[in-house]
């Protein structure tokens, strides 16, 4: 599998490229990429057509694109669209220069913002951040809310939508698809989002804040996150349902072998719940993860409210509750494998019961992050979630153990020269609340 990178429109010969994709506070995805490439090719100075940008947002400063090929169809996907951050030899590489391209995102912290607003749609807010983004960088953001074309042809699943397709040069390069989801929502809830009136004020002072302070009061405010497009045209994508979220299941599960599957379309034991393929090599999720299973949560007794001494029925007795992950209890052969006990204010059975499920939530997911491996998912993104089995290396999966699903904290797409391209997912294990089961739950004296 290949990678493709384009400078202001022109291919340039690489001899590897890494493409990184992390979340940063209430920014879903921030990218970087790193690419190295010939300082010479053919006779043409490679070096000499990249112009980095030097913190002057009115200078001459490149634009480019990395496109990768998911493996699942043949497809470029154009997965990081931005600017040129910096270029120069790649240190003791000898003949070989490096370019650092960075995600237009980040450029929200250099413009000022003023606006005040008084019970604002989220639409007037972001038509604001458009707007100024586009009068102070050399890029043109637009909202994601339009109608996008199907690209026919492309067999990915359901009814794929994508993006606009990338612009090289005078021609368009046919096969290079833009920015893809899977639900036939576009581009997260922008649109239904828009209209949504907020009951509050806010002042920004151009002295004292950004656009991206603007973006994240608007993402606190509503519970949303953003990110913009890693392709051409550029759109701002604000998210408040995690409808830009994609479940994939692994070929690993039912023991499939990668190497002679991974040309093979969706469908049959490939899909499930209508969920996307993904090709895993590696993953060692439960090795390099906490198993706690099972907790328990002791509350306060009635003699303990408000700091006073009462004598109601229950001011000798305390709330005390047990959850399981059932899931994880059967991955541990049925055994429970309880962290330390908790203990709360809460004095009542239902708000106990509460308080574990949270706890045991945040245990499960706070317990440590493993790595999965994978052939090229270009559009895997962070928050999305990988149904897998826990561990298996190279080709031989271990198919005698349970799936787990688990969630992609950050990505990483890597190619070097002639090695095919891989994809690495920091992920943490998935604990959902309503799937916890109450072991115990009474009222005990002290």
């Amino acid at each position: 599998m290949r990678v493709r990178v384009f400078v202001n429109g022109e291919e340039i010969p690489t001899t590897e490229v890494e493409s990184r994709f992390e979340p940063a506070k209430s920014i879903l995805v921030n990218r970087i990429s790193e690419v190295k490439h010939p300082l010479e090719w053919q006779g043409e100075d490679i070096q000499g057509k990249v112009n980095a940008y030097q913190g002057d947002q009115q200078g001459q400063w490149d634009t480019a694109s990395v496109f990768w090929q998911n493996v699942r169809n043949s497809e470029y996907v154009s997965r990081h669209y931005g600017f040129i951050r910096g270029a120069g030899p790649a240190g003791d590489e000898q003949g070989v220069g490096k370019l650092m391209i960075e995600d237009p995102v980040t450029l929200f912290s250099t413009v000022p913002f003023s606006k005040r607003y008084d019970e604002p749609s989220t639409g007037t807010v972001l038509n604001d951040v458009v707007d100024e983004f586009n009068a102070n960088t050399p890029f043109d953001l637009s909202l994601g809310s339009v109608d996008i074309e199907k690209i026919e042809g492309a067999d990915l699943w359901g009814d794929i939508v994508a993006g606009a397709v990338e612009d090289v040069g005078d021609d368009v390069v046919g096969g290079l698809l833009g920015e893809t989801n899977t639900d036939g929502q576009i581009f997260g809830n922008t649109r239904s989002a828009i209209g949504r009136e907020m009951k509050t004020s806010k002042s920004f002072k151009s002295n004292e804040h950004t656009i991206k302070s603007a973006m994240d009061w608007l993402s606190r405010i509503s519970r949303g996150n953003y990110r913009l497009s890693g392709a051409k045209p550029l759109k701002l994508i604000f998210d408040t349902d995690d409808s830009q979220t994609t479940h994939y299941t692994s070929t690993a599960i039912n023991g499939k072998n990668k190497v002679a599957d991974r040309n093979m379309k969706f469908g049959g034991s490939y899909r499930a719940n209508d969920s996307p393929a993904i090709d895993v090599i590696n993953s060692n999720v439960l090795s390099e993860t906490g198993v706690i299973n099972t907790i328990t949560v002791n509350g306060k007794s009635g003699s303990s409210l408000y700091g006073m001494d009462v004598s109601p029925l229950n001011s000798e007795k305390y709330p005390s509750v047990t959850v399981e992950e059932p899931a994880l209890v059967k991955r541990a052969g049925g055994q429970a494998v309880k962290g330390p006990i908790q203990t709360t204010d809460d004095k009542t059975l239902e708000a106990a019961e509460g308080s574990a499920k949270k706890k045991l939530q945040e245990k499960i997911v706070n317990s440590g992050e493993g790595t999965i491996e994978s052939f090229c998912a270009p559009l895997l993104i962070p928050g999305d979630f990988i149904t897998t089995i826990p561990e298996c290396s190279d080709m031989v999966p271990n198919a005698n153990l349970t799936p787990i699903t688990v969630q992609v904290n950050h990505v990483r797409h890597h190619k070097k020269h002639d090695d095919e391209a891989r994809t690495y997912a920091g992920v943490s294990p998935v604990a959902k609340k309503n799937e916890m089961r109450i072991v115990e739950s009474e009222m005990k004296k002290i």
